[in-house]
C-alpha cells in the first residue's frame, strides 16, 4: 500500500491511473512522531481502511527531514526536506490527496481518528471535493447523529435528571463531567465516548467509567442547580461557545508533530 522507492510522482501517479485508482496520497511523516505512528498503527491497522486505501490510492511516503531526492508533479527534482517545505507540510502527519488527473483534492493535517480518516478517503474517492468543503461533507455525514428538538443522544453512563451540579455542600463520589450541546450542533460529544466504548479495556474507557457524566442540551428551558464551572482564568458561561483561554498558544495543528 505504501510505496518506498525514491518517489517520482508523475510516474507514481501514472501507475495509479493505470491501475484504475482514484489517485495518490503523499504522506509526510518523520521518525519519533507519535501521531504518525498512531496513523499507521490505528487507522491503517483497521482492515476496512487499509483495504479501501489499497483499492483507491497509492500512498507515497516523504520524510520531512529526508535528503533523498524526488521528482514532484511539476517535474522538479528536489530533496524530500525541500519538498516538505514547498508544500508547507512541516507538521506531521500531513497527507495531500491528488486525483488521477494531478488535481490536489484535499490537504489533511494532523492525526484524525479512523471515522474522520475514512470519511476523507471517501470524500476524495467519490469526488465530493468537487462540490463541497470537507468540513461540510463531515457535517452532512453526521446528520443521523444530530439531535431532534428536545432530545439527546443518551448513553448508559449519563446521570439522569434532575442534575445537581453544586457539590460544595454534598460532595460527589466521582469527578463530574458536563457535556453541553446546542440543538443544531453535531453531537461530537456523544461520538467521543462511543469511540472509547469500542475498546472497553482502553485507558480512555476506564477514565469514562470513573467519572459522573451529565449531558444536556442548550438552550435549556429548565434551570440548572449549582454554579457554573470555574477555570483558572475565570468563570465560563454555561451556554458560551468560547472555550476557556489557554495559557499558551501555538500554530501547530492539533494532533501533529512539529
Amino acid at each position: 500500500m505504501v510505496q518506498r522507492e525514491l518517489p517520482h510522482l508523475p510516474v507514481d501517479l501514472g501507475e495509479a491511473r493505470s491501475s484504475r485508482k482514484k489517485g495518490i496520497i503523499i504522506y509526510f511523516g518523520q521518525s519519533r512522531c507519535p501521531y504518525c505512528q498512531k496513523l499507521l498503527e490505528v487507522n491503517f491497522g483497521q482492515e476496512d481502511i487499509a483495504d479501501y486505501t489499497r483499492r483507491h490510492f497509492d500512498v507515497i511516503p516523504v520524510n520531512i527531514w529526508g535528503i533523498d531526492e524526488l521528482t514532484d508533479l511539476d517535474g522538479n527534482t528536489l530533496t524530500e526536506w525541500e519538498y516538505a517545505l514547498l508544500k508547507k507540510s512541516n507538521f506531521t502527519p500531513t497527507l495531500i490527496f491528488y486525483t488521477d488527473g494531478a488535481e490536489e483534492a484535499l490537504l489533511l493535517t494532523g492525526y484524525h481518528p479512523p471515522y474522520t480518516f475514512k470519511a476523507a478517503l471517501e470524500y476524495v474517492a467519490d469526488g465530493h471535493f468537487r462540490s463541497e468543503p470537507f468540513k461540510a461533507y463531515l457535517e452532512r455525514g453526521d446528520n443521523a447523529l444530530t439531535f431532534s428538538e428536545g432530545e439527546l443522544n443518551e448513553e448508559e453512563f449519563f446521570s439522569p435528571p434532575p442534575h445537581a451540579l453544586d457539590r460544595s455542600k454534598l460532595p460527589g463520589e466521582a469527578p463530574l463531567a458536563v457535556f453541553s450541546n446546542r440543538e443544531t450542533a453535531t453531537p461530537v460529544t456523544s461520538s467521543t465516548p462511543n469511540r472509547c466504548k469500542n475498546s472497553q479495556s482502553s485507558p480512555s474507557w476506564g477514565s469514562l467509567r470513573r467519572h459522573n457524566w451529565t449531558f444536556m442540551q442548550t438552550p435549556r428551558s429548565s434551570p440548572l442547580t449549582g454554579n457554573p464551572p470555574q477555570h483558572d482564568n475565570g468563570p465560563t458561561d454555561w451556554n458560551s461557545s468560547t472555550p476557556p483561554r489557554s495559557s499558551s498558544s501555538t500554530n501547530r495543528a492539533k494532533g501533529s508533530c512539529a
